[in-house]
């Protein structure tokens, strides 16, 4: 028996220090996120990594969906990046103070429990038209549900990949097709003979003449 609970304790502190290093890296995964969206022509990095250091996360979230919508507005692409933001900003970070600010003891029965610490930890609530002082108390936790929000958070951390990804190649399209507007458009305006829509169409120059 006493192996077994230590085997639970050992499971737990695993799968907390797996959620701590997860949140880390999509916190990171949200400052590369920002670099993209916002400071893509910036000569310095040391201009990024100032500018991100005196920034708090959830401020760094408020701006990336507010630039998200700037760059590719009213798109699925921004509201998917809109969904990854609400849930960082509440149920995941909520889940996450919890489980890392929380107390965690092992009760008689050889249970690991946590003990809410915070501002969650007194209330106070009305019920039945009377206001009542409510003191949490203690939650038994086991490792398998750290896991699954262990898992929760790994897939955010694949889901804000792909969508910065997303973000960069349809940027690198939108670079492109200006560039070859900006060719086209020198051409005509040196050449002064082929139409600018029939080089914009991409046609060799012998055919759109």
């Amino acid at each position: 028996m006493v192996e077994e609970e230590s085997d639970e304790f050992n499971r737990l502190m695993m799968a907390l220090g797996s959620v701590v290093v997860m949140w880390g890296m999509v916190e990171d995964m949200v400052r590369h996120f920002l670099r993209d969206l916002v400071m893509e022509d910036a000569n310095a990095p040391e201009i990024e990594q100032i500018v991100l250091s005196e920034t708090s996360f959830r401020s760094q979230l408020d701006i990336l969906r507010k630039v998200a919508h700037v760059r590719w507005p009213n798109s699925d692409w921004f509201n998917a990046v809109n969904d990854q933001v609400r849930a960082l900003k509440g149920e995941l970070q909520q889940k996450r103070n919890r489980f890392i600010h929380d107390l965690w003891e092992k009760n008689e029965a050889g249970q690991m429990v946590k003990f809410i610490r915070g501002k969650d930890e007194a209330a106070v609530q009305k019920k039945e038209g009377q206001w009542q002082l409510k003191l949490t108390g203690q939650k038994a936790v086991p490792a398998a549900e750290v896991d699954a929000f262990f898992e929760e958070i790994a897939n955010t951390y694949e889901v804000l990949l792909g969508l910065k990804s997303q973000f960069v190649q349809w940027r690198h399209q939108q670079k492109d097709a200006a560039i070859k507007g900006n060719l086209f458009r020198d051409l005509y305006e040196k050449g002064g003979r082929i139409p600018f829509s029939k080089l914009a169409s991409g046609k060799p120059i012998e055919d759109a003449k």
